[in-house]
């Protein structure tokens, strides 16, 4: 099932307010930063610092084991196993998860405000909603479609009051 998209050549009003337009959104969750590369959350550092830390913590313990004479090869293969785990989640996290998040956003900028309408004319409620504009555009992460819907509701509200 494919969700047809709206035509993207629906006119924006200058100085209008589309969702994309955040200025919030680039400084908490990876806007650029002042050397080009995404900027990092206290999350995503939090994160990379502690798993780099369980890494090196197991290469410890293997270190250890073999250290003390005769370690079991099931210690050598945990510890070393375990190490490596951690030590590439940590790398990924840090070199490249903010690439999906870059993605998401610039996806999110695109879509304009009628678009979503035109998706929310076709849907059956909220979640569908987000599930269509995540079929409609690959790489949109969850948390902006909900960002979308919930932008349309708020509005809806406001054309409605």
């Amino acid at each position: 099932m494919t969700a047809d998209r709206p035509s993207r050549s629906a006119s924006r009003v200058p100085g209008e307010r589309t969702t994309g337009d955040r200025p919030d959104r680039a400084s908490s969750t990876g806007g650029p930063s002042r050397n080009g590369g995404p900027s990092r959350g206290f999350p995503t550092i939090a994160y990379t610092v502690v798993t780099a830390i369980g890494g090196v913590s197991a290469l410890t313990f293997l270190g250890f084991s073999v250290a003390q004479g005769a370690p079991t090869v099931v210690d050598v293969l945990l510890w070393g196993a375990l190490a490596v785990l951690l030590l590439g989640s940590a790398v990924h996290q840090w070199w490249f998860a903010g690439r999906a998040a870059d993605r998401s956003r610039h996806i999110h900028a695109e879509i304009t405000a009628d678009e979503v309408d035109a998706f929310a004319r076709e849907s059956t409620g909220n979640v569908d909603l987000v599930r269509r504009l995540r079929v409609a555009y690959p790489g949109l992460s969850l948390r902006d479609g909900y960002e979308l819907m919930q932008a349309h509701r708020q509005r809806t509200a406001d054309d409605d009051a």
